[in-house]
């Protein structure tokens, strides 16, 4: 059991719900790998009014960086000292780092995306064209970073008006890159069959949607990559039919792994330990199998 000690630096993950999270075990494991006296954990904040109010106790604590998830990503911009570059644009942040008192903020859901791809998929990514099914926070992240590794266009396909929202902001920094379609448009399948990467970052393949899929079997062409945000289950319904065609298919594991990773590095300086964290993912997947 870790004990913490006065100068343990300790990590608060910010969010509501958080019953479902394993983000503090992930963390932690990896701590212990490498050794860093840091220990991680959950902090449910049931009224959102009441963020100023934790903000300022949590800064009279030695902590040493802050992790934010649902559904403060946007209204913490508001409490910090300083703020990244691509945070900024993307309007939302998941990680703060924490040096002398100053609170600076980050995004790293997108680097897990971008790293990935690259990894799995190839290391230049620009010049293709991506579809996006989902416009919500994690298609934001990961729609910005694609835009800023030189994306041919971004396309984001959601059944309401923030697939058009979205589309405005990413084209405000990086114009002509992005545009919107709702899920009922007829020209859906037209973009699908022009694209070269098929991304679900919509969160249907997993619970509650367990068994869903964003688009039909029969749009889906061999040629097409399939990138996959959700890794519980590691292959979902969409991915499943990709690798029935042929395609060469990605889960959510690595953006999961390497945004952590990205976290790590912020907060402490040292590299994560991506060997231990694939391990504890694996194990927690088998358990909640």
């Amino acid at each position: 059991m870790k004990l913490i000690a006065a100068n343990t630096n300790m990590v608060g993950l910010i969010g509501m719900p958080l019953g479902q999270t394993f983000a503090h075990r992930l963390l932690n494991e990896s701590f212990e790998a490498l050794e860093l006296d840091w220990f991680y954990y959950p902090i449910e904040l049931p009224n959102f009014d009441d963020l100023p109010r934790l903000l300022s106790g949590l800064r009279l604590m030695h902590f040493g960086g802050m992790a934010v998830t649902k559904p403060f990503k946007t209204e913490i911009l508001k409490h910090l000292d300083d703020i990244d570059e691509t945070a900024r644009m993307m309007g939302a942040c998941n990680t703060i780092k924490i040096t002398d008192g100053k609170w600076k903020g980050y995004n790293t859901d997108g680097v897990g995306a971008i790293r990935s791809l690259r990894e799995e998929y190839s290391p230049d990514l620009s010049g293709r064209r991506y579809l996006s099914f989902g416009a919500g926070g994690a298609a934001r992240s990961v729609s910005f970073e694609l835009a800023k590794a030189g994306a041919a266009s971004v396309i984001l396909v959601d059944i309401n008006d923030n697939c058009h929202k979205l589309a405005e902001e990413i084209n405000n920094f990086f114009p002509g890159v992005a545009s919107g379609m709702l899920a009922s448009d007829a020209g859906v399948r037209a973009n699908v069959a022009e694209a070269d990467v098929l991304l679900n970052l919509s969160g249907i393949g997993m619970q509650p949607h367990l068994g869903e899929t964003p688009l039909p079997k029969e749009w889906i062409e061999e040629r097409h990559v399939c990138f996959e945000a959700v890794y519980n289950p590691l292959k979902t319904r969409f991915l499943e039919e990709a690798e029935q065609k042929g395609c060469k298919i990605i889960n959510g594991l690595g953006m999961c792994k390497y945004q952590a990773v990205a976290q790590i590095e912020l907060w402490t300086g040292v590299k994560g330990s991506e060997e231990s964290m694939h391990k504890t993912l694996m194990d927690i997947m088998r358990e909640r199998s």
